[in-house]
């Protein structure tokens, strides 16, 4: 894994939940906290975990392991949503940004929410957030058509159509 590789694929990730964002800010608040039966509920819920996920992560590679993830309250309405979200966005591309070659090689050795102690390759770590939150925007695609919402694409060759154009 290169350098260059995480730098073009975090961008993609921030493309990709900025449209998301774009998506969800039109919702009412009854819309975005309806149980829709996904694998946490509601919208609210999907990206409660996709955020706090995310966040998690990062606070990983960062040396301090979090111990619980961000509360669906934080998330209250889609406005608060995408504030928190679009902060631990900024706080993910600073960190990625600060990164060489050398110090994706590294061992990251952290504890899990359930305490328990891991460890892998920095790279790797960061391609399982990548991974997760592209399975998570999915699921909100799918949430948000039950609302009767329309989801910006964020499949990742639309991404590098709009980067050639």
């Amino acid at each position: 894994m290169r350098i260059e590789d995480l730098f073009d694929l975090y961008a993609y990730n921030s493309w990709a939940n900025d449209r998301v964002r774009t998506s969800i800010k039109i919702l009412t608040e009854d819309a975005f906290k309806e149980d829709l039966g996904g694998s946490f509920g509601s919208i609210q819920g999907t990206i409660t975990h996709l955020v706090s996920a995310q966040w998690a992560w990062l606070k990983r590679w960062q040396g301090n392991s979090p111990n619980q993830s961000l509360q669906k309250d934080q998330f209250s309405t889609p406005k608060e949503g995408n504030s928190l979200w679009m902060e631990v966005d900024i706080d993910l591309t600073n960190f990625v940004k600060g990164l060489d070659n050398k110090m994706i090689q590294e061992i990251v050795s952290y504890e899990t929410l359930e305490g328990k102690k891991l460890s892998n390759f920095l790279w790797q770590a960061m391609l399982h957030l990548l991974n997760h939150s592209t399975y998570h925007r999915g699921q909100i695609a799918i949430l948000l058509r039950q609302v009767q919402a329309k989801p910006k694409s964020t499949d990742l060759i639309r991404y590098y159509w709009e980067k050639s154009e």
